[in-house]
């Protein structure tokens, strides 16, 4: 289970009085005197708030009066008052996520007018309080549900008295593990999620009282087709088959991972990936472009050389896991691509190996996503190539971003060489780049 601590204080409320009410008239209600003179002269809420709690929420009512006198056709001293309702709403709720990395959380208050009712000079509007709760990857809200009165008789105008909602402040979250779930897809498919609890609260004021909202929220991550992989752990990573020549070095980078699937078997797997490493020209800025094939192994040097080269007017083109692991093959610990992701626009935090995948952008064809696929999350790039998938539509597939003088191309995917030799084609066209035929 994973806590952070979040603050938030305010003091919240409301001063309609200016404020112009529109309400509709039926031949049903009650014509009202036509008033000449009035004033108000004391006013007042009920001593008892009625608080009734369930499993939704609170529910919360009071009186509000005020005595007011005046003259009609004849003079009048009354008291006026109505009902005033709150209700607190808690969470309960259900939300897919594309990853279980929340990234950081903002959190801010939202007034909205929502209906208004009229009893004789009395305007009820109710008014919708939100204090929301955004993260980067999901969002919420709790809902306070306040009423307002305010008296009107064409010569006074008072808004009446009223409790507000006072000094909200944020509990923090937890994050606890679930287990997995299988469901139809209402395509005759089956599919897996891997499930969070994510539980959050709010503590408000309210007539001297302290009220506390819950939110209750299921986290949901797509995790496959059944049967999917629900857990991993690494067993063993390497280096292999490395041989050196003059000008540059390969080797085969490996991890040995156990996987638990959702039909309850486990097995091991072994991913491995060509490198090259390359001692780049020192005058890199006589090429037009620098293409790099999944480059996985980078150091932060060689990283920066080529963020200054698309800096000062270089075309950079990257495929998946660039610059994803030092010189020492140890990953990177911040967003993915390292020190690039500023260059390219872009960063990921999942990855997923494609089924029934294809790609939406190209003129003629769809291509399907093969093998491997990075959920690309733009920062100022633009998406060239998306995912039509229910699950991944969100994300791109390919992206291009401006970056001083330069331009930075990346491709989040494999998919079939004609497809790719029309994306390069392209790529390297609008940069006034020939390239001979293959």
């Amino acid at each position: 289970m994973k806590t952070k601590s979040l603050w938030f204080a305010t003091a919240a409320a409301v001063v309609l009085t200016g404020m112009t009410m529109m309400t509709s008239c039926s031949k049903d209600e009650p014509l009202l005197p036509e008033v000449i003179e009035s004033e108000v002269y004391d006013e007042g809420e009920a001593g008892e708030v009625r608080a009734e709690v369930g499993t939704e929420g609170t529910q919360l009512s009071y009186e509000s009066w005020i005595m007011v006198r005046g003259i009609t056709r004849a003079s009048f001293d009354k008291k006026v008052s109505v009902t005033l309702n709150n209700a607190f709403n808690n969470v309960d709720s259900v939300i897919e996520v594309g990853s279980f990395n929340l990234g950081e959380c903002c959190t801010e208050l939202v007034y909205e007018a929502a209906n208004s009712r009229r009893q004789n000079f009395v305007t009820v509007t109710d008014l919708l309080l939100m204090y929301k709760v955004t993260f980067d990857v999901f969002s919420f809200s709790y809902n306070l549900y306040h009423e307002i009165g305010i008296y009107d008789d064409g010569i006074t105008r008072q808004t009446m008295p009223y409790h507000p909602i006072g000094n909200i402040r944020d509990n923090g979250y937890t994050l606890t593990d679930l287990d997995f779930i299988i469901e139809d897809n209402g395509e005759g498919e089956q599919v897996v999620y891997l499930r969070k609890r994510f539980d959050h609260s709010v503590s408000l004021d309210f007539n001297g009282k302290t009220y506390t909202l819950p939110a209750k929220i299921e986290l949901r991550l797509y995790a496959g087709a059944h049967p999917a992989v629900v857990s991993s752990g690494i067993v063993n990573s390497g280096l292999g088959n490395i041989e050196h020549n003059l000008w540059t070095s390969r080797y085969t980078s490996w991890v040995e991972v156990k996987h638990r699937y959702s039909d309850g078997s486990i097995g091991n797997k072994t991913y491995t990936i060509e490198n090259m490493r390359t001692e780049i020209d020192a005058d890199i800025e006589k090429y037009k472009a620098v293409i790099l094939p999944a480059m996985y192994v980078a150091d932060e040097k060689l990283l920066k050389r080529l963020k200054d080269y698309t800096m000062h007017g270089g075309t950079l083109i990257a495929t998946f896991k660039t610059a994803f692991a030092n010189e020492n093959v140890k990953v990177y610990p911040d967003r993915q691509p390292h020190i690039l992701n500023e260059v390219f626009g872009i960063y990921y935090q999942q990855f997923t190996f494609p089924k029934n995948v294809t790609l939406t952008g190209f003129e003629s064809g769809a291509p399907e996503a093969e093998h491997f696929m990075e959920l690309l999350m733009s920062e100022g790039a633009e998406t060239v190539l998306s995912y039509q998938h229910s699950n991944w539509k969100k994300y791109a597939a390919v992206t291009r971003h401006a970056y001083g003088k330069g331009e930075a191309w990346y491709i989040g995917c494999m998919f079939e060489e004609k497809y790719l030799q029309q994306l390069f084609a392209r790529i390297l066209g609008e940069n006034g780049i020939h390239a001979a035929a293959p």
